[in-house]
């Protein structure tokens, strides 16, 4: 459940700005922005979502027999349609307006059915939802029925570890793998472009990982309690203006993918200062000295902003950098960093940070949105509230006075929090970008 902190609801008053600095160094033609250098020398009290998107859509997910939303993983955004896939129920199909239309596919034990999906991923295109599940890839139409099963794609054999996804770009298939080892593979690629058949084309290679091989496999198994197990989070990846970006974990080089050359090349460097050795960064028990270091989790691109979010022992960053001119603001807050004893190994404790990118919603007021999925296709950001995120967070006194971009936005959450109630399915926040 989200929670408004007294300091964000200052900001949704009003931002002051402090002066600008520039960042204009490069390396080798690629673009540097220094941020090790200016966390705390140009701070801005905060960042609005309307510096980025035009508008936001509010949009509450019908509630039938068939539409029953528990626990959201991942928002598909197409022209005309979404897709919700949701941890227990399956996949659903809603209109732009937020009527179900129908499910893809069943849950069940036949050839076109499954147990559990991993990830959607939607081939527009071509009308076809292709789900990745615990049988291999089952291909859908939009409609919800089944066409075909591709052989040769359990995950076992695409993959050298449990936790994974395939990313869709225009024409291109591509698979993400990430730590830890846990099945057997040749080399460790983290990614890997394909053609349809999901026959391996061309990889990509971390290059954090030379040299570190052995020691990678060697601290590959799952062992409970066992410090030296070796993770990472999936590499950041953004879609917006038709181009496919990434960064890998722990990495500092932002790379786009030239369709032409098959190759990722660097187009933003971004200088973090003194970094954590491979091992304190990739611990699965992480060591409290690992949250000393800058760390650099996600980015965000925009028309005119390239956004870097960030934390350091116990602040979280929003770097803004202007691709006009090079321009760098930061916006530093409080961080949380949450620690959850490891069962059967109370000598462990599981840390992580827990703080999110997110902007304050100038467009149609109430609660600063948080970005937690990218749309694939580039054009949105989405973020998901529920009911009670509606009424225990937003004053509705306090909204209906409040300066937005957009007063029909605004009218439309206030009509939101009146009508809500404890039965309602989700509503999905898209904010559509310049």
């Amino acid at each position: 459940m989200k929670k408004l902190s007294a300091l964000l609801l200052i900001l949704i008053i009003g931002c002051n700005y402090s002066p600008k600095y520039s960042s204009l160094e490069k390396s080798g033609g690629v673009p540097v922005i220094n941020v090790a250098e200016n966390l705390d020398t140009n701070i801005s009290s905060c960042f609005m979502l309307s510096e980025a998107a035009t508008d936001v859509d509010f949009i509450k997910l019908e509630v039938t027999t068939n539409s029953m939303i528990r626990d959201i993983r991942n928002v598909v955004i197409a022209e005309d349609y979404i897709l919700v896939d949701d941890y227990s129920e399956g996949v659903f199909r809603f209109s732009k307006d937020g009527k179900f239309l129908n499910k893809i596919g069943e849950k069940g034990n036949g050839p076109d059915e499954y147990l559990y999906v991993n990830q959607v991923i939607l081939n527009e295109k071509n009308n076809e939802v292709l789900l990745f599940t615990g049988r291999g890839i089952k291909i859908y139409t939009i409609e919800g029925s089944y066409k075909r099963s591709l052989p040769n794609t359990n995950m076992e054999e695409l993959f050298s570890g449990i936790e994974n996804r395939i990313l869709f770009f225009d024409d291109d298939l591509f698979l993400n793998d990430k730590l830890p080892v846990l099945l057997p593979k040749k080399d460790l690629w983290t990614f890997a472009l394909v053609d349809s058949t999901f026959t391996i084309q061309e990889k990509y290679f971390n290059p954090a990982f030379v040299g570190k091989e052995s020691d990678i496999i060697a601290n590959k198994a799952l062992h409970i309690g066992w410090k030296n197990y070796w993770n990472e989070g999936f590499a950041s990846v953004d879609f917006y203006d038709n181009t496919f970006k990434m960064c890998y974990y722990g990495g500092d080089t932002i790379y786009e993918f030239n369709k032409n050359t098959k190759e990722f090349l660097p187009i933003y460097i971004i200088s973090l200062g003194e970094r954590p050795s491979f091992e304190i960064s990739h611990q699965w028990i992480k060591d409290p000295i690992f949250f000393n270091y800058l760390w650099f989790s996600n980015f965000y691109d925009s028309e005119t902003y390239l956004y870097l979010f960030l934390g350091k022992s116990d602040n979280s960053y929003i770097i803004r950098y202007d691709k006009t001119n090079g321009e760098l603001r930061s916006y530093k807050s409080e961080s949380l960093i949450k620690e959850i004893n490891l069962p059967g190994s109370p000598n462990f404790i599981i840390r992580n940070r827990t703080n999110s990118f997110a902007l304050i919603n100038d467009i149609s007021g109430g609660s600063p949105f948080e970005v937690e999925y990218k749309s694939s296709n580039g054009k949105y950001w989405v973020d998901v509230i529920t009911s009670s995120d509606l009424k225990e967070n937003i004053n509705i006194a306090d909204l209906k006075r409040q300066s937005v971009k957009n007063e029909n936005s605004k009218a439309q959450l206030v009509n939101l929090i009146d009508e809500s109630t404890e039965e309602d399915n989700p509503i999905l926040l898209i904010s559509k970008l310049k």
